[in-house]
């Protein structure tokens, strides 16, 4: 049996008694390739990154070892292939010293300062690595902004209201 498909007609399985019949845009809004990772996961993989950096973890393995998973897992966490789940991001966060919503949403917000600041460096240097630019230089702190001129005020004489 051969079916034209197009998006003005619909799809038809095989004839049987439960052979399906649905629009052909139907199957094309739910399939998606393979390759195609989901965006929170990438990212979420990208904080992972940063926080084996910023602990000095130089592999998936190691990092594995150290809460009980397998080095496979976690290199699929790490370059966003799936996402740790609440029991394995709590074992993540122990470890790394991060907080779940700095792992999941990227909140810095409950981080101490340094750890903050040296976990945004890594980032950044992931996020580089994600676009193919070159890895910028890291330092222990970030640099100051810097200060503009001001225009000096005009001052109020004396006796004018």
């Amino acid at each position: 049996m051969t079916n034209n498909l197009s998006p003005d007609k619909p799809f038809v399985g095989p004839a049987s008694a439960k052979s399906v019949c649905v629009p052909v845009q139907w199957l094309r809004a739910t399939i998606q390739p393979m390759s195609d990772k989901d965006p929170w996961n990438v990212e979420i993989g990208a904080r992972l990154r940063a926080a084996m950096t910023e602990g000095e973890i130089e592999t998936a393995e190691a990092l594995a070892a150290m809460i009980g998973e397998t080095g496979s897992r976690v290199r699929n966490w790490a370059n966003g292939t799936s996402r740790p789940m609440v029991p394995e991001a709590r074992r993540l966060k122990a470890t790394l010293g991060v907080t779940l919503d700095w792992l999941y949403e990227g909140d810095p917000a409950g981080l101490p300062g340094p750890k903050a600041i040296r976990l945004a460096l890594a980032l950044q240097g992931e996020r580089a690595l994600l676009r193919g630019l070159p890895e910028p230089a890291t330092s222990p702190a970030l640099p100051r902004p810097e200060k503009r001129a001001r225009a000096p005020r005009a001052r109020a004489k004396a006796g004018a209201p």
